[in-house]
């Protein structure tokens, strides 16, 4: 029956003028993980991608290095419903109301008067953690932000949509984001809302999460798999 391949694109251009671009360390991680198909002799029947420019950039650079090999890589076909949450709008909705929940305003000003780039960085995790969480509980509702709901509805359309057009045997691959990765993830394992979130926070960039497309479903073979990539490219953000 074949495999399920989802991947995280790689890292992005966080903190600068054009998050939605690979970064250096991003391209790396794409290659590596193509030679590591290419050398693993992995056979992509299909192939599906967001269209966002990260989860873009992503799908060229495995398919160029695959390719370099003489491996054919289908072309991909490209997913609207495959984007990620636009979670700036979520966070930025917190920072104008941040008087109702004074643990995100500490969190803020906290990250503000830091001046150690690794300090700043974990306050930043846990105030988009918090952030999220809240979402996912209802608590960030305004006409410009994407409810989990109609997140979760729109990307397992797409999901739908892959299953019913990829080829029935052989390995399909799925370029994305954390949270469409693990929407999709979450629903075939069953979990409710707050557990898939919470898998989304650990998803490592370029990582692979892998499920066995058999008959009686689909079955997790690896969740958030980095073997590819040497300890200095492992990262989340």
């Amino acid at each position: 029956m074949g495999r399920l391949i989802l991947v995280r694109h790689g890292q992005a251009s966080a903190f600068t003028d054009d998050y939605d671009r690979l970064s250096e360390k991003g391209g790396r991680q794409a290659r590596l993980l193509g030679k590591w198909w290419t050398e693993r002799g992995l056979r992509i029947s299909s192939v599906f991608c967001g269209p966002l420019k990260r989860q873009k950039g992503t799908a060229e650079i495995v398919i160029k290095e695959m390719e370099r090999s003489g491996i054919r890589v289908p072309d991909p076909v490209f997913i609207e419903g495959l984007k990620e949450i636009e979670a700036d709008r979520i966070m930025a909705h917190f920072d104008r109301v941040k008087a109702e929940y004074p643990e995100m305003d500490r969190l803020i000003r906290a990250y503000g008067e830091s001046n150690d780039h690794q300090e700043r960085g974990t306050i930043f995790q846990e105030y988009f953690e918090r952030g999220m969480l809240l979402w996912v509980s209802g608590k960030a509702e305004a006409p410009d932000i994407e409810s989990i709901s109609e997140f979760r509805g729109r990307v397992l359309e797409a999901l739908e949509t892959i299953m019913c057009s990829r080829r029935a045997s052989g390995d399909t691959v799925v370029f994305s984001s954390a949270g469409p990765v693990t929407i999709m993830a979450g629903h075939l394992l069953g979990l409710d809302s707050i557990k898939t979130l919470e898998l989304t926070f650990r998803l490592r960039n370029c990582s692979v999460t892998e499920f066995a497309l058999i008959s009686r479903g689909a079955v997790l073979q690896q969740f958030n798999c980095t073997g590819h990539l040497p300890a200095d490219l492992v990262t989340i953000r």
